[in-house]
């Protein structure tokens, strides 16, 4: 059907290990990042990507890189 899946409450490294076998696609809770300010978000996901540099496939991939990247660390560099 082309679904994608999101677990939330992710909240240790053993559950986020679990996902992928699974079939999870995404994943959030406090195991990924805790709750913030909607302008602290806003700085770490940047400006929108453009036709020319977005993943057609999926258009909010860019931004979930660049998140990853940011963080450097934990459970995010696994999806």
């Amino acid at each position: 059907m082309g679904k994608r899946t999101i677990a939330e409450v992710v909240e240790s490294d053993g559950i986020a290990a679990a996902l992928p076998a699974i079939g999870v696609d995404y994943a959030q809770g406090y195991g990924i990042a805790m709750p913030q300010p909607f302008d602290a978000s806003a700085v770490l996901l940047g400006p929108r990507s453009t036709p020319a540099t977005a993943d057609t496939a999926d258009p909010w991939a860019d931004q979930a890189r660049k998140l990853r990247r940011k963080a450097g660390q934990g459970l995010q560099s696994r999806f």
